[in-house]
């Protein structure tokens, strides 16, 4: 893993605001380690964080070709969609994801996630009841921190 000591010279360049230079260093180690699903999702995790959107997905897309049964690709995919305002696209891919991963707490986490900033989404109270579809602990019996932070409505006045 030499990539690691180049990706953490980058890091600077994105912390700085500095996005041509990391851009340019992200694009020559992508290019040295062209066949390392690894060294992909790590530079594409450095470019998304940077909001350099574009060359984010080709890593990570590249990296879905590299390793077809790993799902962080994917994830990082909806991600990057989320980030890019692709609502639609974030949803297809997350619901791919749920529908190979039902179990996957991070998959799952994502999908919720995603959800807060799609306006195309369903009201939050579908989101809490498809939150608590995934909280096998959270029943009406049973408050969980989802059913506890949501308050009581009130009586009329």
């Amino acid at each position: 893993m030499l990539w690691t000591a180049d990706l953490a010279a980058a890091q600077p360049c994105a912390a700085r605001a500095d996005f041509s230079g990391c851009l340019a260093r992200c694009q020559t180690l992508a290019t040295a380690h062209a066949n390392d699903p690894e060294a992909l999702l790590s530079i594409g995790a450095l470019l998304l964080s940077a909001g350099l959107l574009s060359a984010a997905e080709t890593c990570f897309a590249h990296a879905s070709t590299l390793a077809p049964g790993d799902a962080r690709p994917w994830v990082n995919r909806a991600n990057r969609a989320r980030e890019a305002g692709e609502h639609a696209r974030a949803r297809h891919i997350m619901q791919a994801l749920l529908e190979q991963f039902p179990n996957h707490p991070v998959i799952r986490r994502n999908a919720l996630t995603s959800l807060e900033y799609d306006p195309e989404a369903s009201p939050p109270s579908a989101s809490i009841c498809l939150a608590r579809a995934f909280m096998p602990t959270c029943s009406k019996n049973t408050p969980s921190w989802i059913s506890r932070s949501i308050p009581s409505p009130s009586p009329a006045a």
